[in-house]
């Protein structure tokens, strides 16, 4: 099977998706992979948009993530 990969990182085909999708038999695991996948939102943010709703814009089909939702926290 030939493997994309993009600066280093390996992409999925859509059939490779859908294998892992269809394996995933939980409603909730299945969204959190859809709106990873298909928001290309890292896991940080990801869990940082699931606090906070107000941030997706629906009359803009957007989801607006404010610079605390991509900041690293500091390390002491």
């Amino acid at each position: 099977m030939n493997q994309i990969l993009k600066s280093g990182v390996r992409i999925l085909k859509p059939s490779e998706y859908e294998e892992i999708r269809e394996v995933i038999k939980n409603m909730e695991q299945q969204l959190i992979l859809d709106t990873a996948i298909l928001t290309g939102i890292r896991w940080v943010e990801l869990q940082r948009f699931s606090a906070h709703a107000e941030w997706y814009a629906p009359h803009g089909e957007y989801i607006f993530l404010p610079r605390e939702a991509s900041r690293k926290k500091k390390e002491h």
